[in-house]
């Protein structure tokens, strides 16, 4: 809240000529701009706060839960709709985890790869709609798209948060990167988005006694069965197969064996029937018009057009074998679909 749009935004992304001719007085911080625009501040970790009044109010994880809560109920109780992305959080199962100190993590990850939805947002929905009376649908959502436009970053932001540099520079990259990325960036790239069947809430289960326990077992029911419906959704994309087929440590592939792997692995999906539900997977991005699965020569290419040119490096041709030059990036396309391959790993074991 501390970044200002004047002496911090407009120099650094815009034209560092803005510094010079802006008036020293002018002074408009990202919190008061977005706040005069209806935004609200979002507590992600405990904190003191400076209130206007000179004085200081300190927000707990108690605190936190409380806002969430108050404000999801009275999003139930406008009859909005809204949307709940999987951000990182942990959470313990059980009293064997908490004596064992063992964090299942969830949400999303610098790597590419989901861990989980935490059951406390779905806790929350079923507290709603018993308070307000108002009748809630699950929606499962899955959006992907390739390429993703901060994959370069995520590494480059890990870094910064392991250096303990302050959260604001690491706020001003993040955002800066991506101004300035789809600013210039030329490359056009797929992108998916799909919204699963609605499921209304049954409410009528959760009566005394154990109300609490019931509502807590549903959510973490919903946030498993959630978890694992957004994971069929998920389509695949050229680079997903490429990427796939370099081994854990990305290690050179020679053109031969890099036919070989990307030919498993589309046998693999050919006839893939995904989770307990026996999903098919969406094939939609690697089919050709007579609806069979893209060559291996076709997949390179196309990843190629994606990935190696140049101001795009992160794989390459060098000599008879395949190299990558950017090892985060090339987990994150891989784990996307990993959920889908470890099937065939474990046939191979």
């Amino acid at each position: 809240e501390h970044i200002d749009v004047f002496k911090d935004i407009l120099p650094m992304f815009v034209d560092p000529a803005f510094e010079n001719y802006l008036h020293k007085d002018l002074n408009l911080s990202l919190a008061d701009y977005f706040k005069n625009r209806g935004a609200f501040k979002v507590f992600r970790e405990p904190q003191t706060l400076k209130l206007s009044n000179g004085t200081e109010m300190a927000i707990g994880k108690k605190e936190i839960l409380t806002l969430s809560r108050a404000y999801r109920q009275h999003l139930v109780k406008q009859k909005e709709m809204y949307v709940t992305f999987p951000g990182f959080s942990s959470v313990k199962s059980g009293l064997m985890d908490f004596i064992k100190k063992g964090d299942v993590k969830t949400g999303r990850s610098y790597t590419g790869k989901f861990d989980g939805f935490h059951h406390l947002p779905f806790q929350m929905d079923i507290e709603a709609s018993l308070a307000t009376g108002i009748e809630v649908y699950v929606v499962d959502v899955n959006i992907a798209y390739a390429p993703v436009l901060e994959d370069e970053n995520f590494v480059e932001l890990r870094r910064m948060q392991d250096k303990g540099i302050s959260k604001n520079k690491i706020y001003m990259k993040d955002l800066g990167y991506i101004v300035q990325s789809f600013c210039r960036n030329k490359h056009k790239g797929e992108l998916s988005i799909k919204f699963g069947k609605p499921l209304k809430i049954d409410t009528s289960l959760f009566n005394e006694p154990f109300l609490g326990r019931k509502i807590k077992n549903s959510a973490q029911s919903l946030a498993k069965s959630t978890f694992r419906k957004s994971l069929a959704m998920q389509p695949i994309f050229p680079a997903n197969i490429y990427f796939s087929a370099f081994d854990e440590y990305f290690n050179r592939l020679s053109l031969r064996h890099m036919k070989e792997k990307i030919d498993d692995i589309r046998d693999h999906l050919r006839h893939l029937l995904w989770g307990k539900k026996r999903w098919r997977v969406d094939l939609h991005y690697v089919l050709d018009y007579g609806n069979h699965i893209l060559s291996a020569d076709e997949i390179i290419n196309r990843t190629f057009d994606l990935f190696a040119s140049r101001d795009k490096q992160i794989t390459a041709r060098d000599g008879d074998m395949f190299v990558i030059y950017n090892n985060p990036v090339a987990m994150q396309y891989r784990n996307h679909i990993a959920h889908f391959i470890e099937g065939m790993r474990k046939k191979k074991k």
